[in-house]
This record gives C-alpha cells, structure tokens and sequence, in this order.
C-alpha cells in the first residue's frame, strides 16, 4: 500500500489567449515526514496570442526574421494570425514576430505591419 501523500497544482493565469502548460518539479511531504520529488503541471495563459494586421496593403509572411528571407505567405488588412510567442529583431531594430496562419502556415511578420494583441 502506497502511504505517500502527493500534492499537486494546477496554477491558472488569467491574462487571455491560449493555455500552455510546462511542468514543474517541486517537493511533496510523505507521511514519513520526508521530501519526495513531485512533478507538478502549471497551466498559464499566453499574455499575447494573437497579431492583427494593421497596414492597409496587408503583409508578407517570410520564412525567417527579416526582408530578405522569402515569402512563404501573404495576410490582408485586419487579418488576425496567432503569435508562436518568439519575437526577433533585425539589423534595422525592427521586431518580427513568428505567427501561424488558420490553415497551419508558420512564418515571421513584421513588427510595421502588425500589432499584438
């Protein structure tokens, strides 16, 4: 008979977009007064799931971070695309941000003609 007590915890973040989950190792007591190992889930919310378009000639979706990658993509005007949560910066300082398309497209927009949500 196992006399191990675990605990476990599910924290939620409630901030907006979607869940992610990673998992954590903590210390559980057991009834013999010991410290055991107890992998613990935390769920958090994406404090930024989305980038809508914002200029009026839409955008290009390019195959990495900068102009010079190409374009595996193209969204229009108030297009709303779903942020990977990884942003970089070119040469030039702009911010790209790496987002997904509704049919499963993944590319990198630029920080010009987006904003985040």
């Amino acid at each position: 008979m196992n006399k191990k007590l675990l605990s476990s915890l599910i924290a939620l973040t409630i901030v907006g977009g979607n869940f992610v989950t990673s998992n954590i190792p903590t210390k559980a007591a057991t009834l013999e007064n010991k410290e055991e190992p107890v992998l613990q889930q935390v769920i958090q919310r994406r404090a930024h799931s989305m980038v809508r378009v914002i200029a009026t000639s839409g955008a290009n979706i390019r195959s990495g971070a900068g102009n010079n990658y190409s374009i595996v993509a193209t969204a229009n005007y108030g297009q709303y695309l779903d942020f990977l949560q990884e942003v970089r910066s070119d040469s030039y300082g702009t911010n790209w941000y790496k987002v997904q398309k509704s049919n499963g497209v993944v590319g990198w927009i630029s920080g010009d003609v987006c904003e985040v949500l």
